[in-house]
């Protein structure tokens, strides 16, 4: 958290103090990316980044996250500025959008050779639905947030992760099917083992830990192949092991 400090400068006296100051930074430290500001409850001006000022961030087209703390009550704002395109990275986990993933998928299969092996996954949290309604969608988001954390260090950093939409990701994979699959199943152990704490609203006690399960189907992906053939036949491969649970 020093460092982080040590990289923004503060441009105005506010201050922030205690225990709501623990649970703003530490909302921060949850929200990777490029941060132009923060702002109080009121979105007055709290801290901002290094030779920025206010009038340009509010010139700036950017998108506002809210931060609650643990109780749900509002601390205040992370400023953050919109990117030319914005399909390019998902906002919340920080993996690869929509439109970028439909990119690496056309030039992966323009670098297609007799030699390549491509692998399309696509994967999908079982019961996630119940997670949003028992503790809310803030908590549901930083579920999905840690889920994309762990995805992405489970695999290699030339595998393309990306959030399809709701609970559902894709990743390419630049090696044969067998070899995914030992990824899928160190990726299904690391899961296995991890309790995501979480805390919400009136709740009864101070955490609860909830674990998390995943289905998810793949394909080869063939030359002349479409992105939407591909993912097709790895979403009926997925409705079948969602089907057998």
């Amino acid at each position: 958290m020093a460092d982080l400090l040590k990289e923004r400068s503060v441009t105005r006296e506010r201050q922030l103090d205690g225990e709501k100051a623990f649970a703003f930074m530490n909302a921060v430290l949850d929200h990777s990316g490029d941060i132009l500001a923060f702002l109080d409850a009121d979105k007055r001006p709290m801290i901002c980044g290094k030779n920025i000022t206010f009038e340009q961030i509010f010139r700036t087209p950017s998108d506002i996250c809210p931060v609650n703390d643990q109780d749900g009550n509002l601390i205040g704002f992370i400023v953050r500025e919109k990117k030319a395109r914005e399909n390019d990275r998902d906002f919340l986990t920080g993996t690869v959008g929509r439109g970028r993933l439909q990119e690496e998928f056309r030039r992966r299969i323009d670098s297609y050779s007799s030699e390549s092996e491509l692998t399309l996954v696509f994967i999908d949290l079982d019961r996630f639905k119940p997670v949003n309604e028992r503790f809310g969608h803030l908590v549901g988001d930083q579920v999905l947030f840690q889920f994309a954390v762990l995805l992405k260090n489970t695999f290699r950093s030339d595998d393309c992760v990306a959030r399809y939409g709701g609970d559902e990701f894709v990743i390419l994979c630049n090696c044969p099917v067998a070899v995914v699959k030992e990824r899928i199943n160190q990726f299904r152990h690391r899961l296995s083992e991890l309790l995501i704490e979480v805390t919400y609203p009136d709740c009864h006690m101070n955490k609860e830990f909830i674990t998390l399960s995943f289905s998810y189907g793949l394909t080869t992906i063939i030359p002349d192949d479409t992105f939407q053939n591909a993912l097709k036949r790895a979403d009926l491969e997925l409705l079948r092991m969602k089907r057998s649970k």
